[in-house]
C-alpha cells in the first residue's frame, strides 16, 4: 500500500515537472506597399446626389410690390395715410409733426417731445402710462432734426381707447414742472455720460466743426448743457403748439383697421388740434469755410488704443433730384460691407473692424461722413486711404459690376422698410416731411435702375470735394498728431487740453 502511494506521488511529481511546449509568436504581417490604398466602400447613390454636386443657382428675384396707400384728411386738415393689413389683429400708428430740433433752441424739441405724454389736465404722467399699459399698448416719443412724434402699437380692439389717451396728450399737454425737472436731470446726465463715449464725442464735434455756432445743425438733437438748463415749460409749450398744428401733422396707420373705422377714431382723438403754422423752413446752407478755420480737429483721449475718426463735409438735402444717384454712389463708396472703404481699410489693410460712409440727408444740407474706429498706430495711413478713395470715386468711373451690385443691394433692401406694420407706418408718416409722393417706393425702384456710371461720377464730383472736407478724430493726441501732420492736411485744433 505504501509503495502504491509513493509510486502515485512520484507519478504526479513527474507529471508536474514536465515543461509545457513553447509556442512562438506569429510574425507581424509585412507592411503594405507604398502604393496600397485601403478599399473604401462606395457611398450609396441618393436621389438628390446630382443636386448636391454644387450650390443651387439663385432663383428669380422676387418683384418688389409697394403697399397700397389710402389717403384722407380729417376735418381740421390733419393728413392720414393708411395701409390695411388684416393678417394679424394689430395696428401701428405714427403721429408725426414737422418741426424738430432744427426748428427750436438747443434742447427744447427733445425735451418737449419727451414730455408730451407726461401730463394733461385730466391725467398725470403715471396715469397716462398706466392707461396705455392696461391696454397692452407699446408707446414711445421721438424727435430728430426735422420732426417730432409719438408711436403707438396696439391690438386692433384696443385702438379706440389707446388713441383717446394719446390724442388727449397731444392736443393738450401741460408739461408739469416736476416732470420737466425729472427729464432735465436725465438729459443732463446723458450729456455728461456722452463725454465718456468716443462715438458720441466724435459726432458732436463733427457737427460743431461743419456748422458755425448758432446754426440749427451745429448741435445734436438732445441739445447742449446750456440749452437744456435754460429751457422753461413755456418754451416747450410754445414749440409744441407751433409744431402740432393740422397743416404740419401726418398720421401713418398700418394694420387691421379700415378707413371707415379709423377716421372717426382720429377725429375724436385729434379733432382738437387747430391753427396753422406753415411748413418749417429748412436751415440755410452755411457759408464756405474760412481760411483760418482748422481743417483737422483732434479730441484728446490719452491712452486710447484706437482713433475714432471721420472725414466730414456738408452733404445734401433730402429733396435733391440726384438722391438716387447719390445713394448708389455712396453704396459703392462706403454704404455696404463690400464697399470700397470697407474692402480697403478692413479687408486689405486690417486698420479697422469696419469702415463706412453716409449722407445724413435732412430738409437742409446735412453732414456727409466717412471713417471708422481705427487702430491707433494706423491713424495716418487710414486717413490717407480714405482720401484716396474719395479721389478715386470722383476721378474714375465705377465698374459695371460695382454699379449693378449697388443698385441690386438698394432695391433688395426696400422690402425691409415695409416689412412690419411699425416700419411701414414710420415710412408713411415721413413722406410729407420731404414732399415725397405716396408711390415713392415704386418710383425709387425705377430711378435707381436708371442710374448710370456717368451719373455716379457726376454726383461724386458735385457732392464730395476732399479739399473742403474736415477731419475730426477722437484719440490719443500725442500718439497720432505727428502722423496726421505728415499728411499736410492743414491746421489742427486740439480739444480737451
Amino acid at each position: 500500500m505504501r509503495a502504491l502511494v509513493v509510486g502515485a506521488a512520484l507519478l504526479l511529481a513527474g507529471c508536474a515537472a514536465t515543461p509545457e511546449p513553447v509556442v512562438p509568436d506569429a510574425p507581424d504581417p509585412p507592411p503594405p506597399p507604398a502604393s496600397f490604398v485601403a478599399p473604401v466602400a462606395p457611398e450609396p447613390v441618393t436621389p438628390d446626389a446630382k443636386f448636391r454636386e454644387g450650390p443651387p443657382a439663385p432663383g428669380p428675384a422676387a418683384p418688389f410690390v409697394a403697399p397700397k396707400v389710402t389717403e384722407a384728411r380729417l376735418k381740421n386738415g390733419v393728413r392720414v395715410l393708411l395701409v390695411e393689413r388684416h393678417e394679424l389683429p394689430l395696428v401701428s400708428v405714427r403721429l408725426v409733426a414737422a418741426g424738430g430740433a432744427s426748428d427750436a433752441a438747443p434742447g427744447v424739441a427733445d425735451l418737449a417731445s419727451s414730455l408730451v405724454l407726461s401730463g394733461t389736465k385730466r391725467r398725470s404722467a403715471v396715469e397716462i402710462s398706466d392707461a396705455l399699459g392696461a391696454l397692452g399698448a407699446r408707446h414711445a416719443v421721438f424727435a430728430d432734426d426735422d420732426a417730432c412724434g409719438v408711436s403707438l402699437d396696439v391690438l386692433a380692439e384696443k385702438l379706440p381707447a389707446a388713441l383717446d389717451v394719446v390724442g388727449e396728450s397731444i392736443v393738450a399737454p401741460t408739461f408739469p414742472k416736476d416732470e420737466l425737472e425729472r427729464q432735465r436731470t436725465r438729459t443732463l446726465t446723458f450729456l455728461t455720460q456722452a463725454k465718456d463715449s468716443a462715438g458720441r464725442q466724435l459726432w458732436y464735434e463733427t457737427l460743431s466743426t461743419l456748422y458755425p455756432a448758432g446754426h440749427p445743425y451745429a448741435t445734436p438733437v438732445v441739445g447742449t448743457e446750456a440749452g437744456v438748463r435754460a429751457a422753461k415749460a413755456g418754451d416747450l409749450a410754445r414749440f409744441h403748439a407751433r409744431s402740432w398744428t393740422p397743416d404740419r401733422v401726418t398720421v401713418g396707420v398700418v394694420g387691421d383697421v379700415d378707413r371707415a373705422t379709423l377716421l372717426p377714431l382720429l377725429e375724436r382723438a385729434l379733432g382738437g388740434l387747430a391753427g396753422r403754422s406753415g411748413a418749417p423752413r429748412p436751415p440755410v446752407t452755411p457759408p464756405a469755410f474760412g481760411d483760418k478755420d482748422a481743417r483737422v480737429v483732434i479730441v484728446d483721449r490719452p491712452g486710447a488704443s484706437q482713433t475714432n475718426l471721420q472725414v466730414a463735409g456738408r452733404g445734401i438735402a433730402r429733396g435733391t433730384p440726384d438722391f438716387e444717384a447719390l445713394l448708389v454712389m455712396n453704396t459703392i463708396l462706403g454704404g455696404s460691407f463690400s464697399s470700397r472703404l470697407n474692402m480697403n481699410l478692413r479687408e486689405k489693410h486690417a486698420y479697422t473692424y469696419g469702415a463706412s460712409s453716409r449722407f445724413d440727408a435732412r430738409r437742409g444740407v446735412g453732414p456727409f461722413v466717412a471713417g471708422g474706429a481705427i487702430v491707433r498706430d494706423a491713424t495716418g495711413k487710414a486717413l490717407k486711404e480714405i482720401f484716396a478713395e474719395l479721389d478715386r470715386i470722383r476721378d474714375e468711373p465705377v465698374t459695371a459690376d460695382e454699379l449693378e451690385l449697388a443698385k441690386s443691394a438698394i432695391i433688395e433692401r426696400l422690402p425691409a422698410q415695409i416689412e412690419t406694420n411699425a416700419a411701414t407706418a414710420s415710412f408713411l408718416a415721413s413722406l410729407p416731411l420731404y414732399g415725397l409722393p405716396l408711390d415713392e417706393l415704386d418710383r425709387r425702384v425705377a430711378r435707381v435702375r436708371a442710374v448710370t456710371r456717368e451719373d455716379v461720377q457726376r454726383v461724386a464730383r458735385r457732392a464730395l470735394d476732399p479739399r473742403t472736407m474736415r477731419v475730426v478724430m477722437v484719440g490719443d493726441h500725442d500718439k497720432i498728431a505727428a502722423d496726421v501732420a505728415a499728411l499736410g492736411l492743414g491746421a489742427t485744433r486740439r480739444v480737451g487740453k
